[in-house]
């Protein structure tokens, strides 16, 4: 729950060291990065047409192996890019979609399972426990079996693989060298000839080399992916398929938690919004078990879907990351003239400039996200300048299934009673500043 001070800080892009270029509101953010806080260019950087990935993807490439084609998801060149990421937009489209679903739904009764079975434990049906480590176990599996068909068991087990803490270690890693990347081109240098650069890429090699061996028993991403690719254009897809079903297990397991676990948080901090929620599951979809869940109709819950794009807007899961680079015949011809440098599009400056979203832009108010409200006095909520899951040909091919797990994961709440743990010391804790990391969770 980190404020993000400074480069992602808002007064510090528009007061302390704001640069007005044309029309464009920026900062020079190092020598060779430009950090823009103006909505009517987030289409010229990252819309069709706009720039290409900047150099900070290089960076986050550290695997000494020379995969001969790279994942959709770090490829800089445009064209190649198109070409990689139609398979993917084919395996996320509307059909395959409704196989997740199921995959979803499963995943979300395996954690309901444990959380009850460990209340159930407890002499008081009541248990201590990290709940963001748990949805951290429940992300990892669910993404386990929606890629690969098979359960990772990380719930299972409390990961006593340490599966969560090398897929922390390996992305604390990326998140310095990214910044730095030739630093990256270092360590591939270093690593050249030896095994994967980490174990956890190792661990997603095995499992992408085993199911493509295998004849899934479901319809997984793995399967989506194989029935997309153009056989004309691939003479053996395994290399593709490993390049990139290892991202999307990291990627999607990753951002995925943090914006779960950060939509807790808020309805504990806001336990009006808390009731208000449970109410409108139980008036709209009653439920008794998780598999009674109807997908579409939480698809349409006014509250729920208020909550969840709040979250999202005070908490986006890349705050800062969305890097471009100007190449030729790209939107950079729209933009400053700054050659050999990178632009950035930080989501987190966005949803908080009152430019954009007002009243409280730094406040937890769903209000602001329902089609119903009345409003008196100033009101701004600029959709164009809401950017949770990017936006453009590279935005988050994901992002249906993430707001539907997002979705599943929030209303599974109405079965649990949950607050947290506070210390019994003042000023200790302070839920605007910091999150628990111990709550208290009972049988609902």
């Amino acid at each position: 729950m980190s404020p993000y001070p400074n480069l992602t800080s808002l007064p510090f892009h528009t007061i302390e060291s704001g640069i007005l270029i044309d029309i464009v509101l920026a900062l020079v953010s190092s020598p060779n990065e430009l950090s823009i806080v103006d909505k009517n260019y987030i289409f010229h950087v990252l819309g069709p047409g706009g720039m290409p990935k900047g150099p900070l993807w290089d960076g986050r490439r550290l695997s000494p192996n020379r995969v001969q084609i790279p994942s959709a998801i770090s490829i800089r060149d445009l064209e190649l890019h198109h070409q990689l990421r139609k398979p993917w937009n084919k395996a996320f489209s509307s059909g395959p979609l409704s196989d997740y679903d199921q995959i979803l739904v499963s995943s979300a009764g395996e954690l309901l399972r444990h959380l009850e079975d460990t209340c159930s434990a407890s002499p008081d049906k009541i248990a201590h426990i990290d709940i963001s480590k748990w949805i951290s176990y429940f992300s990892f599996d669910f993404m386990g079996a929606l890629v690969f068909g098979e359960n990772f068991d990380v719930m299972k087990f409390r990961d006593q693989n340490q599966l969560i803490d090398k897929l922390n270690s390996a992305m604390r890693l990326i998140a310095l060298v990214q910044h730095a990347p030739w630093i990256g081109g270092v360590i591939r240098l270093i690593q050249f000839g030896r095994k994967e650069s980490h174990p956890l890429g190792e661990f997603t090699l095995r499992l992408a080399q085993r199911r493509a061996a295998q004849v899934s028993k479901q319809n997984d991403f793995f399967y989506h992916l194989l029935q997309a690719i153009d056989p004309e254009q691939q003479t053996s897809p395994l290399p593709y398929l490993v390049a990139n079903v290892s991202v999307i297990t990291v990627a999607g397991s990753d951002t995925a938690s943090s914006a779960m676990t950060n939509a807790i948080y808020y309805l504990l901090c806001n336990p009006l919004y808390f009731s208000r929620l449970q109410e409108e599951i139980d008036r709209s979809s009653p439920l008794s078990e998780v598999n009674a869940i109807d997908l579409k109709i939480l698809a349409t819950l006014p509250l729920l879907n208020a909550i969840i794009n709040e979250t999202l807007r005070l908490q986006p899961p890349v705050p800062s990351g969305l890097q471009r680079a100007p190449a030729e015949k790209s939107g950079a011809k729209r933009l400053p003239s700054m050659q050999n440098s990178a632009v950035l599009i930080p989501p987190y400056v966005y949803h908080r400039d009152p430019r954009y979203f007002f009243p409280n832009p730094n406040i937890f108010w769903p209000e602001r996200w329902l089609p119903d409200l009345k409003y008196e006095g100033e009101f701004r909520l600029d959709r164009s300048a809401f950017l949770p899951f990017s936006s453009g040909p590279a935005n988050c091919v994901g992002k249906a299934l993430a707001l539907q797990e997002l979705r599943v994961i929030v209303s599974l709440m109405k079965f649990l009673r949950i607050e947290w743990v506070l210390s019994k010391e003042p000023g200790i804790f302070n839920p605007n500043r910091m999150p628990p990391t111990a709550y208290v969770i009972g049988l609902g």
